[in-house]
């Protein structure tokens, strides 16, 4: 065959590269915007205003392995970031002020790998990591300030828990602990630090029960599961009768994803993934942006993040013919035109301007990541 008549070969780095841009997430009070980018041909965190997207910049320097995930704090001066160093696998969490660009280890010790358990709106400049210091089996929680960058240690894990759940005011109230069959217990640890056992896991439905998280009031536990079912459902525990309600369900396919409300903490809509991904609200006050939402995507999209306020959220969402996109949607009491749409533009990325909806949120832009 010969090959110089057919179409030449795809490149290894359209295919392998790195994303010209990806991971955009909104700041949680609506004001930046962040993803990540090649710097020096090294993936690192940019950040700019909302409204001047023309004004991005690296707020991460690293120039070895890259940086694969960043995080909004309640905090809108800060990002936090996950990296170790030149591969070793100790993963730590730094913060970077954004106007100073100052970075500080969250982390300083040596051979961890740290985890982000919780953070809250009630506690803007703290955050809760998981770090396993004193044993490198089991992640014990301290509460670190990331303005100051001061930690405490407030829970030891004593238990061998896999995994913990905290509460918007920071209090640790649920753990995992596996058991030698496969499966697991759900622990509730009690104002005196005692934990008593919740429910119990087997192990065929280890892999599709966990936690979502607690509401603002630390009274409904919301999880995904399916004790006694053929799927796995959205399902409300009363922490206080301990009575179970399920809010979601399909005959055919496991609850696949789930939309939060950035105050609140009680899920709004699922994804249903039977031969396609498929939303359903929960919450019917939503039910007009999904439908908007599943209107115009002809793949699968999901929210990458939201502001606090509710005004702006990025959907990422899937295509067949091309690359991942990002679309910052706000409400159509908002400009559309958040963003320009020559602020980004490049040989590669290609911008598009939505016409406002009949819907309470307008497109705004959209960027093709490639």
């Amino acid at each position: 065959m010969n090959r110089s008549s057919g179409p030449g070969l795809i490149p290894r780095k359209v295919l392998f590269g790195n994303s010209e841009r990806d991971f955009v997430k909104v700041s949680r009070d609506g004001t930046r915007i962040a993803f990540l980018a090649p710097l020096k041909g090294v993936m690192n965190v940019w950040a700019a205003p909302l409204d001047a997207m023309n004004e991005a910049g690296a707020v991460t320097n690293d120039a070895e392995r890259g940086v694969s995930f960043y995080i909004w704090p309640y905090n809108p001066e800060y990002i936090l970031h996950v990296q170790d160093t030149a591969g070793d696998e100790n993963w730590h969490l730094y913060a970077t002020h954004l106007s100073t660009l100052e970075t500080k280890d969250l982390t300083s010790f040596e051979a961890i790998h740290a985890r982000v358990l919780g953070l809250s709106p009630r506690h803007p400049d703290e955050i809760l990591i998981e770090i396993n210091d004193r044993d490198p089996r089991l992640h014990d929680i301290y509460r670190v300030n990331v303005v100051t960058g001061e930690s405490l240690l407030i829970l030891e894990n004593d238990i061998d828990a896999a995994w913990f759940v905290a509460d918007q005011d920071m209090n640790v109230r649920l753990a995992k602990v596996s058991m030698p069959d496969g499966g697991s217990q759900v622990l509730h640890r009690e104002a005196s630090g005692d934990w008593r056992k919740l429910m119990k896991v087997g192990p065929e439905d280890e892999i599709t029960t966990h936690p979502i998280g607690l509401d603002s009031t630390g009274r409904s536990l919301y999880m995904i599961g399916s004790r006694n079912r053929d799927t796995a459902a959205l399902v409300e525990l009363d922490m206080d009768t301990l009575t179970e309600r399920e809010l979601a369900a399909d005959s055919r396919a496991d609850i696949a994803g789930f939309i939060v409300h950035p105050t609140t903490g009680r899920p709004q809509a699922v994804s249903i993934e039977h031969e396609r991904a498929r939303w359903e609200t929960v919450d019917e006050s939503l039910a007009e942006d999904i439908d908007l939402l599943q209107g115009e995507f002809k793949g699968d999209f999901w929210l990458t993040s939201r502001s606090l306020d509710d005004r702006y959220w990025v959907v990422a969402h899937d295509r067949d013919d091309g690359p991942l996109n990002f679309t910052c949607i706000s409400e159509t009491a908002k400009n559309s035109s958040c963003c320009s749409p020559a602020d980004l533009s490049s040989n590669s990325t290609n911008w598009h301007q939505w016409n406002q909806r009949q819907s309470r949120r307008a497109m705004a832009w959209i960027l093709l990541c490639t």
